[in-house]
Parts: C-alpha cells; structure tokens; sequence
C-alpha cells in the first residue's frame, strides 16, 4: 500500500497559512507597481502632483494661444463683412432719397433715419443713430453732405471703432462704388488710389 495522499497546510501553496491566491479566496500581495500608482489619498488628502498642474496648465495656454487669434479673426472678418452691406444699403438710401427729392439730404440724420416718410434707411439703424454718427457692429459710420442744393456729391466714411474690431475702412460715394484701404482713417474724403472692393486694399494714407 503506498504512502496516503497528504492534505492541508503543508500542500498549500500559500504556505503555513494556506493557499492566498485569489482563486481560492485569499488576498493576493499588492505589487509595488501598482501600489504606486494607488488612489488612495495621502495623509486623507485628494491632490495633484506638481507635474500634473504644469501639464494642464501648457493645454490650456496652448488652447489659448491656439484659439483665441482665431476668434479674433473671425470676430473682425464679420464686422468688416458687416460694415460692407451696411455701407452699400446707405447708399442705396440716399440714391432712393435723390430720385423722390432731385437732391442728397443735408442732415442724413433727420432726412434718412428720422423724418422721411417712408423711410429710406432700414430700420435696423434708427436706433444705433447718434448724432452725426452711426455706430454699428464694431464700426462707426458718419455722412459728408452736400455743400448746397447744387452739390451732388457726398462721401460715407465707415471706419473700425477700434483696432480689434476691424482692419479696413471703407467710402461710399455718389458713384457707389465702395472703396477701402488697411488701417483707421476717419477722412470723409477718398484717398486718392484707394481701390475698390474688387482690388486688394492698400495701406491707409
């Protein structure tokens, strides 16, 4: 007869204390890899390390630096696109005012925007008309009436209200063709060489 087959601590392969691994319902060791990476808190403290911080705070300036240019950009690019139909509907209005009255009006304020009846402005500029200026969407418009009854002539000057909200500024004149050129210029007058919208805009003289 042989030897009885041996059971208990000494067939463990858990040694005296017995089997451990979790297969048979013991508490496996943590390992040092994993113990290092724990989330368990220190001293009862949730924390990040001081390479984390610096890690999230280059994303962010990166975003930043990324996005906020870019919604600049297209910020400015809408208010000239802006500026641009707003210049050409004044001057529809004031072509509109010379066929009813054989003349421009000498206070486009009162005769465009106030008491024309019917009114040849869109409504939409009434109520952004301040004096003899016209502030919209981040440009600032403003009228050069006709001398007297006999000018025919008139010049609109739409400019960025400020250096962030525009690059160009544009003239409209009786001839209705738009003008612009790079940079602020209030002038009611037409640089001479200003190009058109068709042509690529020069610097502001």
């Amino acid at each position: 007869m042989g030897e009885p087959r041996r059971t208990g601590a000494a067939t463990s392969t858990g040694g005296p204390g017995g089997d451990r691994s979790p297969a048979a319902g013991g508490t496996a060791a943590p390992s040092p890899v994993a113990a290092s990476f724990s989330p368990t808190p220190t001293n009862g403290v949730w924390g990040f390390t001081l390479v984390e911080l610096l890690v999230v705070i280059v994303i962010v300036a990166t975003i930043g630096a990324i996005g906020i240019p870019n919604l600049i950009r297209s910020r400015t690019t809408a208010n000239e696109s802006s500026a641009v139909g707003n210049v050409r509907a004044l001057g529809n209005a004031l072509a509109m005012y010379r066929s009813a009255n054989n003349a421009f009006p000498a206070d486009w304020q009162a005769d465009l925007f106030t008491a024309a009846d019917p009114d040849y402005a869109p409504q939409v500029f009434h109520a952004d008309m301040q004096s003899v200026w016209l502030t919209r969407q981040g440009y600032q418009y403003r009228y050069r009436a006709p001398t007297g009854p006999t000018d025919l002539t008139y010049v609109i000057n739409a400019h960025p209200a400020a250096a962030l909200t525009g690059t160009r500024t544009f003239w409209i004149d009786e001839s209705e063709v738009i003008h612009h050129c790079v940079g602020i210029n209030t002038s009611l007058t037409i640089p001479a060489g200003a190009p058109s919208l068709k042509d690529p805009p020069g610097a502001c003289s």
